[in-house]
């Protein structure tokens, strides 16, 4: 089931769709139901993972209005912080969709109490976009999740699961949202799983999948809303625009677009498995 598909069948044609089912393999049995998408070791399948978080914003004040205004430029750093545990209790994510319940649900093997996945939001850069109904239009930047388990008491002791290169970003009826393309995916071992393949689709690791030669790679869209943001003069550059300081609380969720494999390139894999067989056999 982890093995990913080979590569010369999936280059017949591939597609993409929005929010595909995912599931988490952490490679230890932490409890949970018996709705697991594998094994014990894994969640069950999931859509969504939602999240809180906080984070710090500087702005260029460039029209000198003392106000956010279109144009302005942001950087934007958040998540949790280097050397300080105590910040996983506001940048984490809080948990799962579906959810599991007492009576149903796909198992979260624990999640919350044994281990559980953070992140830290680096250099998102942009600009102030949208007039009367502004939003944060980000163009570049990175975000890195990371696994952690009971019994870690340093951050320099959490695993590096995958980046998110920044790519785009946008305002929905619903809240803004950040999207990008995954990448740096980790090489350490989670309880005997490579880091990279800790999240999975039906069609392999996100580390394998990605890293083939013939499919696109995993794309990841995070929606978030802004709960009262603060925001302070911290001083001029050297143009003698105003540098605005922004905190905020966050809260949202992220889900995965991963290129799937169609009934065609499934066919192809067994015509392929099929002919290599009748091979040996004449041989």
């Amino acid at each position: 089931m982890k093995k990913l598909l080979l590569a010369s069948a999936l280059a017949l044609t591939t597609s993409v769709a929005v929010a595909d089912p995912i599931y988490i393999d952490i490679g230890a049995d932490f409890g949970g139901n018996d709705d697991f998408a594998v094994d014990t070791n894994t969640t069950g399948w999931l859509d969504q993972l939602t999240l809180i978080y906080q984070s710090n914003s500087t702005v260029i004040d460039l029209d000198d209005s003392f106000d956010l205004s279109d144009g302005d430029s942001i950087t934007t750093n958040g998540g949790f912080i280097d050397g300080d545990v105590s910040t996983l209790e506001t940048n984490i994510i809080t948990g799962f969709n579906p959810v599991e319940t007492l009576f149903g649900g796909p198992s979260d093997n624990g999640y919350g109490g044994d281990w559980g996945i953070t992140f830290q939001i680096t250099d998102l850069i942009g600009t102030i976009e949208g007039g009367a109904n502004q939003y944060l239009s980000y163009t570049s930047g990175a975000i890195s999740f990371f696994y952690f388990q009971a019994g870690m008491t340093a951050t320099t002791d959490f695993i590096e699961l995958f980046t998110i290169d920044v790519t785009g970003s946008g305002q929905t009826a619903s809240g803004s949202y950040v999207q990008g393309e995954l990448g740096n995916y980790g090489t350490e071992d989670v309880n005997g799983v490579v880091a990279g393949n800790v999240f999975n689709t039906a069609f392999g690791g996100f580390k394998e999948y990605s890293e083939s030669d013939n499919l696109p790679s995993v794309y990841a869209y995070i929606d978030y809303n802004t709960e009262d943001p603060v925001a302070e003069l911290l001083g001029f550059n050297q143009d003698q625009h105003a540098i605005l300081g922004i905190n905020g609380q966050h809260d949202g969720s992220i889900a995965f677009n991963v290129p799937e494999p169609t009934s065609l390139a499934i066919l192809g894999l067994g015509l392929l498995g099929f002919a290599a067989s009748s091979r040996k056999k004449s041989a």
